[in-house]
């Protein structure tokens, strides 16, 4: 799964029988789409399918680097993100500048942190270079 998109199954009661549905989102935009889950899903998505099937309908938290250890982020900070879906230094380092609006006017700032901190940040030559 790409590190900037999230996921979560839930089930639904339709009119005849309960159906699976998967939600799916962009790290930090509060938009989603939502389709029946299919096979290729569940394979797209194992953690969050695993999560669903073991009955733990929340979004599985990804593993990876504490946003705390991002400079310039404590906890009230990082509690801030989480509710915006960022939840790790990984998530916060590829989330689109769209999805970082919501978070407010440091986001873009910490966000060259945390690509910084995971060595992220693109050589400046490479980047101009042909």
């Amino acid at each position: 799964m790409a590190k900037n998109l999230r996921a979560r199954f839930y089930e639904e009661q339709r009119e005849v029988a309960k159906v699976v549905l998967l939600e799916i989102s962009i790290v930090g935009d509060q938009s989603t789409v939502v389709l029946k889950a299919t096979d290729a899903h569940k394979e797209e998505f194992p953690a969050e399918w695993a999560a669903f099937a073991g009955g733990q309908e929340e979004e599985a938290i990804p593993d990876g680097t504490p946003l705390t250890d991002v400079k310039g982020i404590g906890k009230k900070l990082a509690a801030k993100l989480k509710t915006n879906g960022i939840h790790t230094a990984e998530q916060l380092a590829a989330v689109n500048d769209g999805g970082l609006d919501a978070v407010g006017m440091s986001a873009y700032t910490h966000r060259q942190s945390a690509r910084d901190l995971l060595g992220l940040t693109p050589d400046p030559v490479a980047a101009v270079a042909p």
